[in-house]
């Protein structure tokens, strides 16, 4: 886990920009030079933009300057995006031939951007040399895309050296995930690239602290391949991926086209479970989600606001041509004035969000070990473990209670602070740790609830019986004791609640099930595009006194309390229960955010006084000189 914090201007700008801006082709032209007027004119605080785009040499020193010190003279943050995975000079050198990625026959492994090298040995060290002198030009962070080595295989290299030094295999095996030992070099590849990447931040963090890795986790919200795991997530300072990867069938094993039998679950829950995957591996940091493309400010708002809900970083993708201004985008790509409303919201929401942790009362246990236990095949694992897993979230979410995500690491170290239930798809791949873990939690006082095998998830026919058996072992006397409840809204809203040193921040998404994402030069025919979702309307949030949320200050009892729907800026009404208190929220096309408060404390950071909110806050961070 990464020992520093993230910086206030990274978990102050939720919504961020990024552009792929190579040397060799945009290199003599303004939006090159000027990539940070452009995002400074569309409302963006902070952005991505390439500084090694593929197999190309590093570009030269000065124009990584160039951009960073344009950027920061704007009062920008920037983060390079660094391709780590190929030069074309370095596997071209004969000395090199052992840093080559290869087949088990000794093929040398190309990819789009060019011959993959191996990131585990001594080009990791080349890397490395790179960052930090990135670093030391004072960039602000660094973005890692994909997957870091070749999917299947990578031999001849430094990490065939280390797995024959391990496990004594001296024979590759075939890529099969049937084969068991092909299984093990999968969960071997995956802990190597964890190893590299703390490797590069800790080296790297000694001299620049504040400087942000942002690394893929390419496979992880689809929940299925075990080629990646949560360890990943959280070793990162805020894990990369994209708005629809949960979907992808390629990542998803096609086990649903494969088995059409077995029940699909609905996209918006994929993803929301995704979502909350990274972001509860990584201790509540917000994961950097790209955004490639919509077809317009509807839908950018949907998606910025989706992503918003669940403590994510909407990453909005900006064409190159259009950045300044100067030409429209390629079709597919998002429109200026889509970027500048999501930019918008970004700014809306961003100081309450900033420092909020996700509140906790309800956990469901991601078993990936037990996942990756089900030797016969992907059906098999989403019968006994995704599907309860995906099948409780979908439950709890729906009935409005907070619910987060513990993996296999947090379990195994006890990490259950705060949560009061705990849902388990598969007790009985427990190790031994985690099984100590579960029993502490009991003895404390908390509720586990155990997946029952009679429970059909995956069947269609009985799946509506499973949603009841669980949702009973959530009684009423059990859902009532949980801090915060949201009812009412449309089918697909969710709420994620946080808190924020003393305030109550209860985060609405419409449903978002509506909303496209474009593929760069794919656009949709204009009568193909989807209308968005109705406005939600009758949602209430309901908080309980005590558990350290908003009841009094400094001895002052209701109403000294205010709440504020803040994207908006609209003062709420609080009506007082018996045993707590509740906010209607206005209706909503989007997201809603709630801020509660006591009377004589700041609604965000960025206020001094109470008193009328700006119509758009936002934090204003000074940021050292870069001389």
């Amino acid at each position: 886990m990464p020992e520093s914090p993230l910086p206030a201007w990274f978990r102050l700008n939720r919504v961020k920009g990024t552009t792929r801006l190579t040397f060799s082709v945009w290199g003599d032209e303004p939006e090159f030079k000027q990539a940070a007027a452009g995002f400074e004119a569309l409302g963006a605080g902070a952005f991505t933009r390439h500084v090694k785009t593929g197999q190309e040499d590093p570009w030269p020193p000065s124009v990584w300057q160039q951009m960073i010190d344009e950027a920061h003279g704007r009062g920008l943050w920037i983060i390079g995006y660094y391709w780590h995975m190929s030069e074309a000079a370095l596997a071209a050198d004969a000395a090199n031939a052992d840093w080559v990625c290869r087949t088990r026959n000794g093929e040398e492994i190309v990819g789009e951007r060019g011959t993959y090298l191996d990131i585990t040995g001594p080009f990791g060290d080349v890397v490395l040399s790179r960052l930090r002198r990135l670093a030391g030009m004072h960039i602000d962070g660094f973005m890692f895309d994909e997957r870091h080595l070749p999917e299947r295989q990578c031999w001849g290299s430094a990490l065939e050296e280390a797995w024959r030094a391990e496990t004594g295999e001296t024979t590759p095996p075939p890529a099969s995930d049937a084969n068991g030992v092909y299984r093990q070099y999968l969960d071997f590849k995956a802990r190597k690239i964890e190893d590299t990447f703390v490797h590069w931040r800790d080296e790297v963090k000694r001299d620049h602290p504040e400087v942000v890795f942002v690394v893929s986790t390419t496979t992880i919200p689809a929940l299925t391949d075990r080629e990646m795991t949560t360890r990943l997530a959280r070793v990162a300072d805020s894990p990369k991926n994209e708005y629809r990867l949960a979907l992808s069938p390629r990542l998803g094993k096609r086990v649903f086209d494969k088995n059409p039998d077995v029940a699909r679950p609905e996209d918006h829950v994929r993803q929301a479970v995704g979502w909350t995957v990274l972001r509860d591996s990584a201790e509540g940091r917000p994961p950097y989600i790209w955004v490639s493309g919509v077809p317009n400010t509807d839908h950018a708002r949907g998606a910025a606001g989706s992503l918003l809900t669940f403590g994510c970083i909407a990453n909005m993708d900006v064409d190159e041509q259009s950045l300044l201004g100067k030409q429209p985008p390629h079709p597919g790509k998002t429109p200026l004035v889509a970027l500048e409303a999501a930019f918008e919201l970004g700014h809306d929401t961003s100081p309450y969000l900033a420092a909020a942790r996700p509140l906790r009362w309800a956990a469901v246990h991601f078993a990936e070990q037990a996942r990756n236990a089900r030797e016969d095949g992907y059906r098999a694992a989403w019968e006994e473990v995704l599907w309860p897993l995906v099948g409780a979230f979908q439950a709890l979410s729906e009935d409005g209670l907070p619910v987060g995500i513990v993996n296999d690491h947090q379990l195994e170290r006890g990490e259950l602070a705060g949560y009061r239930v705990l849902g388990l798809p598969d007790p009985s791949k427990l190790t031994a740790g985690q099984q100590q873990a579960v029993a502490a939690f009991k003895a404390s006082g908390g509720t586990v609830i155990e997946n029952d095998p009679a429970w059909a998830w995956a069947d269609t026919a009985g799946q509506a019986a499973a949603f009841a058996a669980f949702r009973a072992r959530i009684s009423s006397k059990l859902a009532a004791a949980a801090p915060v409840r949201v009812t009412g809204g449309p089918p697909g809203r969710y709420a994620v609640s946080y808190r924020n040193d003393g305030r109550l921040v209860v985060a609405v998404t419409n449903d978002f099930s509506w909303v496209q994402i474009t593929k760069r030069n794919g656009g949709l025919p204009e009568d193909e595009i989807n209308e968005p979702a109705p406005p939600a309307a009758g949602v209430r949030v309901t908080w309980r006194k005590g558990h350290g949320l908003p009841e009094t200050w400094d001895g002052l009892p209701f109403p000294r309390l205010r709440a504020v729907e803040a994207v908006t800026g609209t003062t709420l009404p609080i009506e007082r229960l018996t045993r707590g208190y509740r906010v209607s929220l206005p209706r909503f096309d989007f997201m809603a955010l709630l801020v509660v408060a006591p009377a004589r404390r700041p609604l965000a950071p960025h206020e001094t006084a109470p008193g009328p909110m700006p119509v758009h806050p936002r934090q204003v961070v000074a940021r050292a000189s870069t001389t």
